[in-house]
């Protein structure tokens, strides 16, 4: 950052300091993460860019694309 506290970040990290990623992005380097479907990813300096699924779906080869047992439909409701 400069004397007037303006920051050039790196891909991946967020204004105003550089300190964290920006969203859809994990891990001290600020990785890229998958689209988890129907879930988000565990995002930020300190997510590990795994898949947490809304509810009434799980995942299928670590994308939540499924619906979880007992449930059914497109919205698996």
């Amino acid at each position: 950052c400069n004397d007037r506290g303006e920051c050039k970040c790196k891909s991946g990290f967020s204004i105003p300091k550089c300190e964290e990623c920006e969203e859809g992005r994990f891990g001290d380097s600020c990785q890229l993460c998958l689209n988890c479907g129907n879930g988000k990813c565990n995002d930020g300096i300190l997510g590990d860019g795994k898949c947490v699924c809304n509810d009434g779906w799980r995942k299928r080869n670590q994308v939540c694309s499924i619906c979880d047992i007992g449930k059914y439909g497109i919205n698996c409701n």
